[in-house]
């Protein structure tokens, strides 16, 4: 019988250290961001997560604008 490869759906969000991880940066850095405005963070069940669509965007060269100042 054969098997299907396991397909995880794609997802929604990320933790802060995640981004900070795949940004080459401090996971207080991510605090700031979001405290200062420059990077949207959702909360559910106690948790703050960025969004997929949030992190898509300042990963991308357009988007890195205002998220590179200190």
């Amino acid at each position: 019988m054969a098997t299907t490869p396991h397909h995880s759906p794609p997802r929604a969000a990320y933790s802060f250290s995640e981004v900070a991880r795949m940004m080459g940066k401090e996971r207080t850095w991510i605090y700031r961001q979001v405290a200062a405005g420059k990077i949207r963070a959702v909360t559910g069940l106690g948790t703050a997560m960025i969004p997929a669509a949030e992190l898509a965007r300042i990963l991308t060269p357009q988007g890195n604008g205002k998220e590179d100042a200190q």
